[in-house]
């Protein structure tokens, strides 16, 4: 697959359309080894690039008025490069107790363009929210269900898992754990 736009377009359709293929044609690719690392360089790139654009457009402010200071875009883009890599990390160490089959290097690949979808559902909601507010909402909303429903397809498909059940149990689980911590305030 050649890299151009109107194949990014392609497979941005696949994933949203069906994602279990759109995993299966992403883990196809000739991309291998430290490629997989470079696409997960330029996906937390791009986003950090469009956060930082986000809030230095919209500043945001405290309860009391003052301006919050806008996290600069390498700090943007270390965060986001360490979640993603965070959360593939998570992701391996879960499918493995449940005997999946994906390797970390995949599930970089394919949380990289999960990150890429997320910043095409971030631009559309921003875009959305300005111009139409009340169906920027809406997206923002339906973006939330449609982010859960590829990121359990991306884990079947890599994992090799049968059912969706199990992918879904494991992120609300892991979900749940973390809130959890969070309110312990451990």
């Amino acid at each position: 697959m050649e890299l151009s736009f109107a194949n990014l377009w392609q497979l941005l359709r696949l994933t949203v359309m069906a994602p279990g293929r759109a995993a299966e044609v992403l883990l196809g690719l000739p991309i291998r080894g430290g490629a997989r690392f470079v696409a997960l360089g330029v996906a937390a790139v791009l986003s950090a690039v469009a956060l930082w654009a986000t809030y230095a457009a919209f500043p945001m402010t405290m309860p009391d008025g003052q301006a919050l200071e806008p996290v600069g875009p390498i700090s943007w883009a270390v965060m986001v490069g360490a979640g993603v890599m965070i959360t593939s990390g998570i992701i391996f160490v879960c499918s493995r107790l449940a005997r999946g089959r994906a390797s970390f290097s995949d599930l970089i690949l394919l949380m990289s363009w999960f990150q890429f979808l997320q910043l095409a559902l971030y631009i559309a909601q921003m875009v959305l929210v300005v111009l139409l507010p009340p169906l920027g909402v809406l997206v923002a909303l339906a973006s939330v269900g449609l982010t859960l429903w590829v990121l359990a397809h991306f884990i079947k498909t890599a994992n090799g898992f049968a059912s969706l059940l199990g992918p879904f149990l494991g992120i609300f689980g892991v979900l749940a754990l973390l809130v959890l911590l969070l309110l312990s305030g451990a």
